[in-house]
């Protein structure tokens, strides 16, 4: 049976990390609920070793003066860009954590450590440090129009959230 290692978070907000063998994702996933944990990533063992095993090969490919395949390289024009399926990854990450009563500032700290997405990874830190700053979530979603698109719903979606919590 293969094993999935998880990150997840308790009802008082602390993160909690560890391993499950059970049949698929959905399954630990399942599992963790039980366990009352709300999920923040589930992985395959397996997999995570293969990519370890990869990072390894490539930094001791650096280091023999080899190709390092770790540049950050920011072409104008190309830059700022996030696939739809890591920004629904991470609306549906966040609503869980916030919905489950984690602190908005907080949840995007956790995301922000998590995230593996340069790009997103950056714009939630500065969308941490606008709300830090006194900014609403709104007005920091606002500031990041090409990731965070008004006519997908983004801002206002999460008005009508807050609007709908406050009642």
């Amino acid at each position: 049976m293969p094993k999935f290692s998880y990150v997840a978070m308790d009802s008082r907000g602390k993160e909690t990390k560890g391993t499950l063998e059970v049949t698929n994702q959905n399954e630990a996933i399942g599992r963790l609920k039980e366990m009352g944990f709300f999920p923040t990533k589930v992985i395959e063992v397996e997999k995570t070793k293969d990519k370890a095993e990869t990072k390894t090969k490539a930094k001791a490919a650096a280091k023999k003066g080899g190709f390092n395949a770790n540049l950050n390289i920011r072409i104008p024009g190309l830059s700022g860009r996030v696939k739809s399926k890591t920004l629904t990854a991470f609306t549906r990450q966040l609503a869980t954590l916030v919905d489950a009563g984690l602190p908005l500032l907080r949840g995007l700290r956790v995301l922000e450590k998590q995230e593996k997405n340069p790009t997103l990874k950056n714009i939630v830190g500065e969308l941490a440090l606008s709300i830090e700053g006194g900014s609403t979530f709104s007005e920091g979603l606002a500031q990041h129009p090409k990731v965070f698109k008004c006519s997908a719903g983004w801002p206002t979606s999460w008005k009508r959230r807050r609007r709908s919590k406050a009642k």
